[in-house]
């Protein structure tokens, strides 16, 4: 008899995966196969409030997707993803500059906020973006692969067969706050020059006098003054990287957040930037656009989750 064959209901077994934002709350439900089931988006400031009001957003953000579910679906675990260095079990958040958290004892106010038996785990936004890109968007394929994530500060994932590196202490990935420029900007880790002073979203807004996709449109009109501030970004971008090509070698480079549909007006100074490196004169290195947009982190945050709720990866 023909043997029959077992699908996995993509509704069945559900990952809440959330993205805390420097601005914004963000959910999704996250079905097998990568289907996804019900977002919700809170749009408020993260950034000055207190630990404990955070974990209520999040809550607020859990509770309002689940609402939506259908009645088949079993939620198996919940997924947080912070813009800081959070330590994916406890979630203890040593630094996230951005949200103006130091040292903070954050796990114990999101249990307490999401009362649920589920399992939750935290990571660093960018790592789970590294994921997301590497597992289901523009990274898939390649055995080390190298995420740019692009927003108010600047964040970084290296994948390598699969595994996110983190260095000794869980700090790899930092890569906005590497010194680029000495005389530059002060940076809110409280040190000068760092590579977000020069290629973050707002700093890209605040020199052009306007905000970012502003400046975007003005260039692809052939503005000049934006055409040239778009040169100065591509310097400063493909600067940063050829730094990071030079230590991580990658086969690829994904770049997301803004930096995604700024890459087609700079890619020209970012390879030209990047030109003495062996590993770009001999063809080795895509520079590409991440394909998950916004949700690069959900989405990686959901895929790690569920692996460890379910014991095994979701069909690919």
């Amino acid at each position: 008899r023909p043997s029959h064959t077992l699908r996995a209901h993509p509704t069945s077994i559900v990952i809440v995966s959330v993205d805390v934002r420097v601005d914004s709350c963000h959910a999704l439900a996250y079905g097998f196969g990568g289907t996804h089931l019900a977002r919700e988006v809170i749009d408020r400031e993260m950034a000055g409030i207190t630990p404990e009001q955070a974990a209520a957003t999040v809550a607020r953000a859990v509770e309002a997707v689940q609402r939506t579910l259908p009645a088949e679906s079993r939620v198996a675990g919940i997924s947080i993803s912070v813009p800081g260095i959070v330590d994916a079990y406890t979630g203890f958040v040593s630094y996230a500059p951005h949200l103006g958290w130091r040292d903070v004892e954050w796990g114990p106010a999101v249990l307490s906020a999401l009362d649920t038996p589920l399992p939750v785990s935290f990571g660093n936004d960018a790592n789970l973006g590294a994921l997301g890109e590497h597992l289901r968007g523009a990274g898939r394929g390649v055995d080390a692969m190298l995420y740019v994530s692009g927003g108010i500060g600047i964040g970084g994932g290296y994948v390598e067969r699969g595994r996110v590196r983190m260095g000794g202490a869980g700090f790899a990935g930092e890569i906005g706050h590497m010194p680029i420029d000495p005389a530059g900007e002060a940076c809110p880790c409280g040190a000068r020059g760092c590579w977000e002073t020069r290629i973050g979203r707002d700093v890209i807004a605040s020199r052009w006098n306007g905000d970012f996709d502003g400046v975007l449109e003005a260039a692809h009109r052939g503005d000049p003054a934006a055409l040239a501030e778009i040169e100065v970004t591509g310097h400063w971008l493909g600067l940063g990287l050829r730094g990071l090509i030079a230590i991580t070698d990658p086969a690829r480079i994904v770049l997301g957040g803004h930096l995604a549909p700024l890459l087609p007006l700079v890619e020209t100074h970012v390879y030209a930037e990047c030109a003495s490196l062996p590993q770009m004169r001999a063809g080795r290195i895509d520079i590409v656009a991440g394909a998950l947009g916004e949700d690069a982190a959900l989405i990686g945050g959901a895929e790690v989750q569920m692996i460890a709720t379910i014991g095994s990866v979701s069909p690919i």
